[in-house]
């Protein structure tokens, strides 16, 4: 079981995962979430390609419009996904080795 929010990172960063909002919302760790991005230890990786639509309540393909970064479902055609949903998050590197230098005390 995980203690806390950073554990959770570094499980994340050691899987190699992505993970959206709707994933930490499922796994009931929206909080850590929101608190991982304010501190900058997840960033934004890329657009997510397959999504739950909300429509047809199953996983459809999710095409993306560069300019908006909104999502349409490629199967039901007309359904809007949130630059939130579109989304995906990965453990930053750059944030780890800065954690592990102060845990270290290395200048």
């Amino acid at each position: 079981m995980l203690k806390n929010r950073h554990e959770w990172l570094i499980q994340i960063f050691d899987t190699g995962e992505h993970i959206t909002l709707a994933d930490a919302t499922r796994q009931d760790r929206q909080t850590w979430f929101n608190a991982l991005l304010k501190e900058k230890a997840l960033v934004h990786s890329g657009n997510v390609s397959r999504l739950l639509c909300p429509q047809c309540d199953e996983p459809h393909d999710i095409i993306v419009d560069p300019a908006t970064f909104k999502g349409y479902c490629v199967d039901a055609g007309h359904v809007s996904f949130t630059a939130n949903q579109v989304m995906q998050y990965q453990a930053s590197h750059t944030w780890l080795i800065e954690a592990t230098r102060k845990s270290l005390s290395i200048a």
